[in-house]
């Protein structure tokens, strides 16, 4: 069975609603609106944490997830959705990671997979999801407002902040890669 995107989008919009992090009614019917600026430091930041060989570990527990994930067919990470931006299982997936992220003060301890080494094509798959899923306005609107929330300064974040929030939203995706999957 295929769900719609307005089940997924509904559901991820009442989750981050209950959690504070997004005033509903307001984003469902307004064009959420980010700054290219903010858009395009996520995007190269994200690019920059697929290139680096250290985030191996934290980018093999994500496509773990990803991978337990898109079994489900009515998640959209299956890719079974009839919305077209949701096409693309591994980019609903990135939207997922950064829509929902709660930050906390530190960040979640890795947890090590024995995996030093990502699989091969893996990278490039992670590059091209995170080029798209920079078009989605409302994963990045939630993103920025989650951080907001946490007193970060988008407008002027630098790098090595953004970069620490980004990895903690990846690792938060694999931490509660069973949640919401209503088995």
């Amino acid at each position: 069975m295929v769900y719609p995107k307005v089940v997924t989008t509904t559901l991820i919009m009442a989750r981050a609603e209950k959690e504070g992090a997004a005033d509903m009614g307001r984003l469902v019917s307004e064009k959420p609106y980010v700054s290219d600026d903010f858009k395009n430091n996520v995007k190269q930041t994200l690019i920059d944490i697929i290139s680096e060989s250290d985030n191996a570990s934290t980018l093999e527990r994500f496509r773990l997830a990803y991978e337990e994930r898109r079994q489900l067919p009515w998640l959209a990470e299956s890719g079974e959705s009839l919305d077209p931006q949701s096409s693309n299982g591994l980019t609903s997936a990135i939207r997922s990671a950064l829509s929902m992220y709660v930050p906390q003060r530190g960040f979640p301890s890795p947890v090590e997979t024995g995996q030093d080494q990502l699989k091969s094509g893996w990278r490039q798959e992670l590059v091209e999801a995170a080029e798209s899923v920079i078009d989605d306005d409302l994963s990045i609107a939630l993103f920025e407002t989650s951080l907001r929330r946490d007193e970060v300064q988008t407008k002027e974040i630098k790098p090595e902040v953004l970069k620490k929030h980004l990895v903690g939203a990846i690792n938060q995706y694999y931490l509660r890669r069973h949640d919401d999957t209503y088995i």
